[in-house]
């Protein structure tokens, strides 16, 4: 679901959110990043957001469309006498097997003959033709995958590289990995477990996945969300103590599931 600007989700920043002062810049220019549940609602209580000056972002939308017909017809089962057909070279094949007869005279060579001329008026009239049609191009849908994302969020420091920085970089990469990886196996885990139901679920799924997250840019929130990729330079400029000052952070979005058209009207619907 791709909501609409509005409370913590929209241009409004929480006061535990983690990011620079960018003064006079536009809110609508600053990338929101927040934890939310997979019907795109904010968590509130718990999580607050990070918050950067979004740079070279893009949407790339991608729809499957096939074309499950293009193989079909004359020219696919008999590609070699179609070709032939289409290109005319089947009469002079005709010509010469008529001229390596051995019936030169007589009824034979005379409805040989005839037999072989009406088989040539029908190659010349397929000459030039094809059994192509625009059936063999139709398109069907075959589904689409998520919407990407990709931007490039920066943090910078005014006045102290670990909060503005460091901070909400931490929390932005707590939020890509697995908020709990379990040691053992599964069949360990099992093995361990009580009898209870609820211990039962949770040895065979022992681990729990990232969270979902949403995005909040221009007058926009887009949630649920999750994160496929974050790239960001080791050698970004640092101060005394290592921490980085400036760090351009790339990060690739995807939504959580594939859109529909209602989820569009709700893309553009800011108000």
């Amino acid at each position: 679901m791709l909501g609409s600007v509005g409370g913590l989700s929209g241009l409004r920043l929480s006061n535990n959110d983690l990011g620079s002062d960018w003064g006079n810049l536009s809110p609508l220019l600053l990338a929101r990043v927040f934890v939310c549940d997979s019907k795109g609602v904010a968590d509130i209580q718990e999580y607050a957001g990070v918050y950067g000056a979004m740079t070279e972002g893009a949407v790339s939308i991608q729809q499957n469309w096939q074309s499950p017909f293009e193989n079909t017809g004359p020219e696919t089962k008999a590609p070699a006498l179609a070709g032939m057909l289409q290109s005319g070279s089947l009469v002079p094949v005709l010509n010469a097997l008529q001229a390596i007869s051995p019936f030169k005279d007589g009824a034979i060579s005379d409805a040989l003959n005839a037999s072989s001329d009406k088989l040539k008026t029908v190659m010349r009239d397929l000459e030039g033709r094809t059994g192509i049609t625009k059936l063999n191009s139709r398109q069907v849908f075959s589904g689409m995958p998520p919407v990407k994302f990709t931007a490039t969020i920066r943090f910078r420091a005014l006045a102290s590289a670990e909060k503005e920085v460091m901070a909400p970089l931490a929390r932005l990469l707590e939020w890509v990995f697995p908020q709990m990886l379990a040691e053992d196996g599964i069949l360990s885990e099992v093995l361990q477990t009580t009898k209870d139901v609820d211990s039962f679920i949770k040895a065979l799924f022992p681990s729990i996945a990232p969270k979902l997250l949403g995005l909040t840019y221009g007058g926009s929130t887009y949630a649920p969300v999750v994160i496929e990729s974050v790239d960001y330079p080791l050698d970004a400029p640092k101060d005394e103590n290592g921490n980085f000052i400036d760090l351009p952070v790339q990060i690739s979005f995807a939504t959580l599931t594939a859109l529909d058209r209602a989820d569009i009207k709700r893309w553009f619907n800011r108000r």
